[in-house]
C-alpha cells in the first residue's frame, strides 16, 4: 500500500483534562506562543518603505481604488498598449 509510512508514526500522548497549546518556531528558531500577528512578522518579506505608498495606503482609502492606483504604479494594468506588447512578442 502506497500509505505504509503513516502506519508508522506514533498517535501522540492525549493526557485528560490538560489542554492543547500550539506554538511557533520563529525563523530565528526561538520558540513562542503562536499568533496570527507573530506568524504574519515571520513569514512576509520586509522592505523599505517607498514614498508613494502614502498616497495609495492611506486610512480611508477605498481598497479597490488603491490595488488599481497600485497597479498603475508597477506598470501592471492591463491596457491596450500591454495587450499590445504581449501580442507582438508572441507572433
Amino acid at each position: 500500500m502506497e500509505f505504509d509510512g503513516l502506519n508508522a508514526i506514533k498517535p501522540p500522548c492525549l493526557t485528560e483534562g490538560k489542554k492543547d497549546k500550539v506554538f511557533w518556531r520563529t525563523s530565528s528558531g526561538r520558540l513562542t506562543d503562536f499568533s496570527v500577528n507573530t506568524v504574519w512578522n515571520d513569514l512576509r518579506e520586509c522592505s523599505d518603505s517607498v514614498p508613494w505608498a502614502k498616497l495609495v495606503w492611506f486610512s480611508q482609502c477605498i481598497p479597490r481604488h488603491a490595488f488599481m492606483v497600485w497597479l498603475a504604479v508597477h506598470e501592471r494594468l492591463r491596457t491596450q498598449d500591454l495587450i499590445g506588447k504581449w501580442e507582438s512578442m508572441v507572433t
